[in-house]
């Protein structure tokens, strides 16, 4: 369960406080925007932003220090693809590793996909996401809107 944005613009945050949690550090989207911008505002992140918040040392609510790196899996704005990106999206969920999903504006938790186990690399038919905007449903597909318009994606490593 993705836990709902505090604010209107803090998907970013939300999908971060989830991930975090999915590897049981649990870190509140209010210390995540205030490592990003040194206080609470309630701003967007761009994906370079994302990144920045996500990388780099940390404390989680029980005080308990950890590790986090985000890797770019593709970034529109930045230019960066793997030619190998719907290998590792389909990787990384199968092994337990959600995944942070900028589309049209929102960043919401990658949890499943499905897919054909085709070659090169497999044909994504549909995407599962967590979407921390309280008036969606928390479980949902990515609309062909929104695959469409998926501008970047990010795996989250923690230790």
């Amino acid at each position: 369960m993705t836990p709902a944005q505090l604010c209107p613009q803090w998907c970013w945050a939300a999908c971060i406080e989830a991930t975090f949690g999915l590897h049981n550090r649990p870190v509140g989207q209010q210390a995540i925007v205030n490592k990003l911008f040194g206080g609470t505002p309630c701003v967007p992140a761009q994906s370079p932003q994302i990144f920045a918040a996500i990388n780099g040392g940390w404390l989680d609510a029980y005080g308990r220090p950890f590790q986090a790196m985000a890797e770019v899996i593709w970034d529109n704005q930045a230019g960066i693809a793997y030619p190998n990106s719907r290998s590792i999206i389909v990787s990384d969920l199968i092994n337990g590793f959600p995944l942070i999903n900028g589309a049209v504006g929102h960043a919401t938790v990658v949890t499943s996909v499905q897919y054909a186990p085709t070659f090169p690399e497999p044909t994504i038919l549909g995407v599962i996401v967590r979407d921390p905007w309280p008036m969606n449903p928390n479980r949902r597909a990515l609309s062909s809107q929104e695959v469409a318009g998926t501008g970047f994606m990010a795996r989250v490593r923690v230790s």
